[in-house]
């Protein structure tokens, strides 16, 4: 396997391992739930990891289109 590809596949594993703990740390089953949930969160508990302030940036981007 090419260098890039192994490179590519270390890091799809890791940004699927940490989407998993933020799964499991907010207990919801998926990326949507997450950012459903967030409708109830401010800022400051968002801020653990990417994941979290991604689906906080989405709710809040989307909160003005509904």
């Amino acid at each position: 396997m090419p260098r890039d590809a192994c490179d590519m596949s270390m890091c799809l594993n890791n940004y699927a391992g940490r989407v998993s703990r933020t799964l499991n740390e907010w207990l919801c089953d998926s990326f949507a739930e997450i950012t459903e949930k967030m409708e109830l969160w401010k800022w400051v508990d968002a801020t653990g990891d990417f994941w979290s302030r991604s689906a906080k940036a989405l709710q809040q981007s989307t909160l003005d289109l509904r």
